[in-house]
């Protein structure tokens, strides 16, 4: 079982959270949940109405659309984001290509943090901001 402490520097290690102060993600420590993924496990699948999103600590996940594989993740990337900011049925599934294990952390846990932790919806809009900056930058 990780301490608040390991918790907070995985979370640290992230895209999303890289820029939250350490005072600020141990609320998001608290309410992040271990989890463990066997080699082939799915744990978010297509076109389900799942809202959790997760931080992968070690291991390996793919991340696939029916056949067609979209990409391999690793430690420090995070999955699910998207459907835990805004609900939608999911885009891609996500199996784990090797024992891996995440943070998990469910969308109404997060809506809580977001309605009292301005830090961390500052660095969601702008990882958000950066990407879709990223994409529009690439089809010009």
């Amino acid at each position: 079982m990780l301490l608040t402490v390991e918790k907070v520097a995985l979370l640290r290690g992230s895209e999303l959270f890289s820029d939250v102060p350490n005072h600020v993600l141990v609320s998001v420590a608290s309410i992040a949940e271990e989890a463990e993924f066997s080699e082939g496990e799915s744990f978010i699948h297509q076109d389900a109405l799942e809202t959790d999103m997760f931080l992968i600590t070690s291991g390996q996940v793919r991340v696939h659309r029916d056949d067609n594989e979209l990409a391999i993740l690793g430690a420090g990337e995070i999955v699910g984001e998207m459907e835990a900011l805004s609900p939608a049925p999911r885009f891609a599934s996500v199996s784990a290509i090797e024992p891996t294990h995440a943070l998990r952390i469910s969308k109404e846990a997060f809506d809580e943090i977001l309605a009292t932790r301005f830090e961390i919806v500052t660095a969601v809009f702008n990882v958000l901001v950066r990407r879709l900056r990223n994409v529009s930058m690439s089809n010009q």
